[in-house]
């Protein structure tokens, strides 16, 4: 370790990892992939951490996931291991493995999520100031399958996704801090970034936003508080409807929905159909699948094998056009056969499990999150991998009662 590590306490370099995971998912993968490189320093510098793979079953099924990859690649195109996915994957155990030996107090939580919301207030400001300047010209994209740029390389789907869990990091700080100064800056910031999501006009965000919110309100149901749950019934209705009738880029966006998908049904294979390639990269899927139900073809081999369904099933389709199976669910069906679903699907299913449903934050950011599998690959890139593996078992973390630390706030290790 170099005499600057070895100044830092356990706690710093958990932070300067934090910071530097959050600074590069927002402007450069190298930065971020430094920051993974501290997040595995932390870890194994931490005594006995390999046992953490085996008593945490949530962590351990991580583990399993990230190494069914690299076994059915093994299996069906080992000259191609190289090439295979599970070595960008292997962040899936990094990510929850360095929060859980990490042991965050409410505290770092809190700053975790300040910190968090620093970042998304920096691109919905860089959002926001491209509207303003290039306002007709953004506008006019949203009729093209485009939308607002973004940081973090133009991930819009992922981007989406952390504002939106952004906003429930304010809402936890909400519950825990008190402090009216702050509570107010947090309001205003979550109407921001709401209004934000709007304007971005991501369906996955929009769909996460909205759906976490209804179930968040189904809590305060069954609690018999009907005057939140009222409140949150009113806004999942009736702000979807204020913010199409009173923003262009929300409209032009569905507008463009809506013909894509007409156009794809009608068999008009037009280049550019965003909507028209996810369905039929969902065939594609789904054909791949059906014939290789048990152990699928392998990761490695998925891209030729999807690109000659295409060409045999979609001929009229442009090549520009393809794209791999828009849904998780299929990538690991058609990677991975009947086996490695199985494996996946346990994977989701073990946090619920563990939680059993009693913390309304983790379960309402978690049930849409997961559901989005169907239709989106959360586990194909560097950015996706970081938003589910780390802030998933962040709030998994929060929510789980036996975490030491959670309940003290004013006590520190530091």
């Amino acid at each position: 370790m170099t005499p600057i590590l070895k100044k830092l306490s356990r706690n710093d370099l958990a932070y300067l990892t934090i910071s530097l995971l959050l600074a590069g998912f927002l402007f450069n993968r190298v930065v971020h992939s430094v920051g993974i490189f501290f997040a595995c320093i932390f870890i194994v510098t931490t005594k006995d951490w390999y046992k953490v793979l085996i008593t945490d079953k949530y962590i351990l099924s991580f583990v399993i996931v990230a190494f069914s990859f690299l076994i059915f690649d093994m299996f069906h195109a080992p000259e191609l291991l190289l090439k295979s996915t599970f070595f960008m994957k292997l962040a899936l155990v990094v990510y929850p493995l360095f929060i859980r030996l990490w042991s965050p107090t409410q505290h770092d939580i809190i700053q975790v999520f300040i910190a968090l919301s620093i970042i998304m207030l920096i691109n919905i400001v860089y959002g926001i100031g491209n509207y303003l300047i290039f306002k007709k010209e953004l506008l006019e994209a949203y009729k093209q399958a485009k939308v607002l740029p973004t940081l973090a390389l133009g991930d819009h789907i992922r981007m989406s996704w952390l504002t939106v869990l952004s906003i429930w990091g304010c809402v936890y700080t909400l519950r825990i801090d008190r402090n009216n100064h702050f509570k107010w800056i947090a309001i205003v910031y979550m109407i921001v970034a709401i209004m934000y999501l709007h304007l971005l006009s991501a369906k996955t965000g929009l769909l996460l936003l909205y759906s976490s919110f209804l179930i968040f309100g189904f809590y305060f149901f069954i609690k018999n508080d009907f005057k939140k749950a009222g409140l949150i019934l009113f806004f999942t209705i009736f702000f979807p409807i204020l913010a199409y009738k009173i923003m262009p880029s929300l409209q032009n966006r569905v507008a463009y929905i809506r013909w894509d998908i007409k156009e794809y049904l009608a068999g008009n294979r037009q280049k550019g159909l965003s909507d028209g390639s996810r369905i039929a990269s969902l065939k594609a899927g789904v054909g791949i699948f059906q014939d290789n139900v048990l152990t699928g073809i392998g990761h490695a081999n998925l891209k030729n094998a999807t690109w000659d369904w295409y060409k045999k099933n979609e001929p009229q389709m442009p090549k520009e056009d393809y794209i791999m199976p828009s849904s998780q669910f299929l990538i690991i069906g058609a990677s991975c056969g009947l086996i490695g679903l199985i494996i996946f699907v346990g994977h989701l299913l073990i946090p619920l499990f563990i939680t059993k449903f009693r913390f309304d934050i983790f379960t309402s950011i978690y049930l849409p999150s997961i559901a989005t599998f169907l239709y989106e690959t959360h586990l194909e890139g560097q950015y996706a991998v970081f938003v589910y593996g780390f802030f998933m078992y962040l709030f998994f973390y929060i929510s789980n009662k036996d975490g030491r630390n959670l309940l003290e706030l004013s006590k520190s290790k530091k």
